[in-house]
């Protein structure tokens, strides 16, 4: 949907609303875990106390003994994107063009991803992907951009002084701003591990076959109570300029004087933060059968999450760069 309205000469705002609906996007979900939870384990948040019961698969066997992860490639990721965008363009008229664009957006999924080849798991637990529903990784809430290009002619036709010095120029800025990227909390750290099946076991939280995350489901490695994507890196923003300069001798041949700077501001742009939110301490507890028991674990805060790793990064939010360049037509 797009309504369009001519506010000026030459100058167009418009406002659309965009839905796009992903369905059956390719998903990868080991389907060789055990058919019932061994019990709970508790775990307590350091910072905030409060307590998370995950039910976990323990050290109960797998079904398929022969085998660790037997990795489905499925279709059951879905995504849904909502977008409200307003923009206002100016075509080239009395020297001026500019295009401006800002785009207010909402994007979601269950754990849509862009893997070249299969991956082992991209679930917290594959048997309840419902609880992966949350932000996107490619959710940016609020974008801006803005270009234009101004070249002056007020002059044009006269050859005094104010022509000469004043028209001729072009000067052509970008703008680009956003939110920052959305992160995930992790976990540093292992749940103990034990290849054999005993009980009572006092000390392995899993079984090495299917050690890994929280739920020793070889998942994600966060605390499910905090949603995907809660946490998003810092305010992005850069602002390009290009000044150029034409010189004219006679009629044949033009000089092109030019000056590009790329984030002229030097603004510090962080591209990559800490993402690990907590350190696994000691658990202790017991699994008394294959589907009986229950463990308490320690979640310990760290004091470095969501601070920068990685600034000024890439292509397009690099540190400040200026270039010189001269070019002659003829």
């Amino acid at each position: 949907l797009i309504v369009e309205y001519e506010v000026a000469p030459n100058t167009v705002a418009s406002v659309s609303y965009l839905i796009s609906k992903g369905r059956k996007l390719q998903s990868f979900l080991d389907t060789n875990l055990p058919t019932t939870y061994n019990g709970n384990v508790t775990y307590t948040l350091s910072d905030t106390g409060a307590q998370v019961v995950v039910p976990s698969y323990g050290t109960a066997p797998r079904p398929n003994t022969a085998f660790n992860q037997i990795t489905d490639i499925g279709n059951q990721v879905y995504s849904d994107y909502y977008a409200i965008v307003a923009q206002l363009n100016k075509r080239m008229s009395h020297g001026l063009l500019f295009q401006g664009n800002y785009t207010y957006s909402r994007a979601k999924d269950n754990g849509q991803g862009s893997f070249t080849f299969s991956t082992s798991n991209n679930a917290f637990d594959p048997n309840n992907i419902g609880q992966e529903y949350g932000l996107s990784n490619f959710d940016f809430t609020n974008k801006f951009t803005f270009n234009a290009v101004w070249q002056p002619e007020y002059f044009k036709g006269r050859k005094d002084a104010a022509h000469y010095i004043l028209d001729g120029w072009t000067v052509a800025p970008v703008i680009y701003a956003s939110s920052g990227a959305p992160y995930t909390g992790g976990i540093n750290g292992s749940l103990p591990s034990s290849s054999t099946i005993i009980y009572p076991s006092t000390t392995n939280v899993c079984l090495s076959a299917h050690s890994g995350g929280l739920a020793c489901a070889s998942g994600n490695n966060r605390v499910p109570s905090i949603p995907r994507n809660s946490f998003r890196t810092p305010f992005r923003w850069t602002t390009d300029l290009r000044i150029g300069r034409n010189i004219a001798i006679k009629e044949k041949y033009t000089f092109e004087l030019l000056a590009e700077s790329f984030n002229l501001f030097n603004h510090s742009n962080v591209l990559f933060v800490n993402s690990t939110q907590y350190s696994l301490g000691t658990c202790t507890g017991s699994w008394t059968s294959a589907t009986a028991g229950s463990f308490a674990c320690p979640l310990t805060a760290s004091t470095t999450f969501g601070t920068p790793s990685s600034i000024n990064t890439g292509t397009t939010l690099a540190q400040r760069q200026i270039q010189f360049s001269i070019r002659f037509k003829f």
